[in-house]
C-alpha cells in the first residue's frame, strides 16, 4: 500500500518525503528519472562507462543538494540541469585529454583528424548554439528532443502552461536552427 502511494506521488511530495529521510521517496525519484538522466548524459558523453558514472554523479549531486531546491515541483527540470552540467563538465575534461593525446600524435607525425573535422565542426556548432539558449528554453527543448516528453509533461516539470511549453520548445528549436545555419 505504501509503495503504491509513493509510486503515485507527485515530484514535489516525493522531494518533501526525501528531505524528511524517506528512502523510498528517494528511490522513486531515482527510478522515475533514471532513463531521462541517462539519455541526457548519453547524448553528450561518448563512452558508455563515463556516461554511467556521470549519471550517478548527477543523482548524487542532486540528492545531496535537495534542500536547496526552492520549488520542489520543478525537481525534474532541476535534475536535468544538474545532469547536463555534469555531462558538459566530463566532455570538457575528455576534450582536454584528447587535445593532449592529439598533440602527442602530431609530434610523432600522426594524421587522420582532418577526416573527422566536418562532423566535429557541426557537432561543435550545435553544442554552442544549444548552450546559447537561455536556461528556461534549454530545459524544455532537451526534455522534448532527447527524452520525447509530451508538452503537458514539460509544462508540469517546468511549472508552466502547455502553451508556454510549446512556445519555448518551438522557439528554442528555431533559434538552434538559425544559429547552426548562420555559423556554416
Amino acid at each position: 500500500m505504501r509503495q503504491a502511494r509513493i509510486a503515485r506521488a507527485r515530484d514535489a511530495d516525493l522531494v518533501r518525503f526525501a528531505l524528511a529521510g524517506d528512502n523510498a521517496a528517494t528511490t522513486e525519484l531515482h527510478r522515475r528519472y533514471e532513463g531521462l538522466v541517462r539519455s541526457l548524459v548519453d547524448t553528450r558523453v561518448r563512452q558508455r562507462e563515463d556516461a554511467e558514472d556521470v549519471a550517478q554523479e548527477a543523482f548524487a549531486a542532486a540528492f545531496s543538494r535537495l534542500a536547496s531546491l526552492a520549488r520542489p515541483s520543478l525537481f525534474r527540470a532541476w535534475l536535468c540541469r544538474i545532469a547536463v552540467n555534469h555531462a558538459w563538465s566530463r566532455v570538457r575534461s575528455q576534450r582536454r585529454e584528447e587535445a593532449r593525446s592529439d598533440d602527442a600524435v602530431q609530434k610523432n607525425g600522426g594524421w587522420g583528424w582532418q577526416y573527422q573535422l566536418p562532423a566535429l565542426v557541426t557537432r561543435e556548432r550545435l553544442r554552442r548554439a544549444f548552450e546559447a539558449l537561455p536556461d528556461h528554453v534549454r530545459a524544455p527543448v532537451t526534455m522534448r528532443v532527447v527524452e520525447g516528453a509530451t508538452y503537458p509533461e514539460i509544462a508540469d516539470a517546468m511549472g508552466t502552461g502547455v502553451k508556454t511549453a510549446v512556445r519555448q520548445v518551438r522557439g528554442g528549436l528555431r533559434t538552434l536552427a538559425r544559429h547552426v545555419g548562420a555559423a556554416g
